[in-house]
């Protein structure tokens, strides 16, 4: 595992989080036709970043208001921030756990301004950020780009960067527990049961929705979050 320290915050990555990551950047087809290596690792370095952004946001946030004692830990698909100590309310819950999404977004605007920079005409960024978003066919935004001024393992680290920071912000903004919107809402009805229930059942769809379109990872995710809210309730019900 690797330890140091950022902004004086403890920081903990374990090696299943380089694992899941190349598995999500295509990992799995090494070996195959078409393969290649370099936009995997643009994957990696850009998802790592944005999600080490994401939890950045937790715990700066954390101790600024609540006067925690705040580490990171990393590993499979994203992190937790653990705070100790300090003085929390709903309020400030609720602001320390909509700070990870809203770091990783506003990062996610540091890419975009830069991809401003290597298009042929600055102006069509948002369009191009639209169809990246959407993953519309390549021929939508090729011709936009000027390939003077950008090579391909670049223009892979900014559209991930992108990507990751769009999707899995929002993503994580699901009122799922024990995602960030799940417990958001347990800090606004101030029910738990209640957070449980609702998480249940929009995991619940939100795999049926995955499967629809293929996205297996994702669906694998959503049940068993779906479950996991299901046994927690199962809990509350002795």
């Amino acid at each position: 595992m690797l330890h140091f320290r950022l902004f004086g915050i403890p920081v903990t990555i374990h090696p299943s989080l380089w694992i899941v990551l190349a598995i999500l950047g295509g990992g799995l087809r090494i070996g195959g036709a078409g393969f290649e290596l370099m936009p995997m690792v643009m994957f990696m370095v850009a998802a790592f970043l944005s999600l080490m952004v994401h939890e950045l946001g937790h715990a700066l946030v954390g101790r600024w208001l609540c006067g925690s004692q705040v580490s990171i830990e990393m590993a499979f698909m994203g992190g937790a921030c653990l705070s100790v100590g300090g003085h929390t309310s709903r309020w400030t819950d609720v602001a320390r756990t909509a700070a990870g999404p809203v770091f990783a977004l506003l990062f996610g605007l540091v890419f975009v301004g830069m991809l401003s920079q290597y298009l042929v005409d600055p102006s069509t960024v948002w369009r191009v950020t639209w169809q990246w978003i959407l993953n519309e066919p390549v021929i939508e935004w090729y011709h936009a780009m000027a390939w003077d001024r950008i090579n391909s393992s670049m223009l892979d680290f900014l559209r991930f960067s992108i990507l990751v920071s769009s999707w899995w912000s929002a993503f994580n903004l699901l009122p799922i527990f024990p995602m960030d919107g799940g417990q958001i809402l347990g800090n606004l009805v101030r029910s738990r049961r209640t957070m449980h229930v609702v998480g249940m059942v929009a995991a619940a769809g939100m795999a049926l929705l995955a499967m629809v379109f293929d996205w297996w990872i994702a669906a694998a995710l959503m049940g068993y979050f779906s479950f996991l809210n299901y046994k927690i309730l199962q809990e509350y019900s002795r």
